[in-house]
């Protein structure tokens, strides 16, 4: 497999001289930003994949068994409004913009449920096995086309040019490193959730409050364990390192 070419790494530029060779290095190759542009137009004209009916089931379930006492009953009842109005809004296309590597969309974090010719196509998908498979193809397609995405990018930093022979040679490389690495965070994700979610829930027996704080420190050490391997990806798009390595 084809390496990108050594290059010597300048000095870190400051904020501005960094906005300004971003904003150049895209002028000069406007071919980057039209697959960001592409998704977009895709989250807001294009058909909404809902879940809502799967979504309110499983949130009145949870409403109608949670503990309703004088201390948490306003804001249960605004929590369940809010998670309502979301899954109303949720569009699983939304999932294509993946993390940590995937194509940069506005429209994947507002979700908008207006077009400009009214409302657009929206499928409620009802069967949970359906939702998984989709979400899945979805997930693994947002990862590839990310890979794809992001090997254009490395080359205009480094080379100021594309080589599309070298990004097609390099992408299924590439995008299986990626894979791997999601992969890792997934499992990551899962190993430390599963025990802390037990232990907050038990706290949060014990008082609102203390439960609270237990999620926040639960977050911080979520954050604390991802945010290095976040960062892997640069070792994988710019020096061409398998996963394990990058990390």
């Amino acid at each position: 497999m084809d390496k990108i070419e050594s290059q010597v790494m300048p000095a870190p530029p400051n904020m501005i001289a960094a906005l300004r060779a971003g904003f150049d290095a895209v002028a000069n190759k406007i071919v980057i930003i039209l697959i960001p542009i592409a998704l977009d137009i895709l989250l807001w004209l294009g058909p909404h994949l809902q879940i809502k009916t799967i979504l309110n089931r499983y949130i009145d379930a949870v409403a109608s068994s949670a503990i309703n006492t004088l201390e948490t009953r306003d804001v249960f009842s605004t929590m369940i409004d809010t998670l309502h109005t979301a899954a109303a809004q949720f569009n699983l296309i939304s999932l294509v913009r993946t993390i940590p590597v995937g194509v940069p969309s506005l429209m994947s974090s507002r979700l908008p449920a207006a077009i400009p010719t009214g409302l657009p196509l929206f499928v409620d998908i009802t069967h949970p096995l359906v939702v998984i498979s989709v979400a899945a193809g979805l997930v693994l397609m947002g990862l590839i086309v990310g890979s794809f995405y992001y090997l254009l990018v490395v080359q205009v930093s480094l080379n100021n040019r594309i080589d599309l022979k070298q990004v097609i040679e390099n992408w299924v490389w590439t995008a299986m490193q990626v894979i791997s690495l999601a992969l890792a965070l997934l499992l990551l994700f899962i190993i430390v959730s599963i025990p802390s979610i037990c232990v907050i829930s038990a706290i949060a027996l014990i008082g609102i409050p203390l439960g609270q704080f237990a999620f926040f420190i639960y977050i911080g050490i979520i954050l604390w364990l991802a945010f290095p391997l976040i960062f892997s990806a640069h070792g994988i798009y710019v020096n061409q390192l398998g996963a394990l390595a990058s990390v």
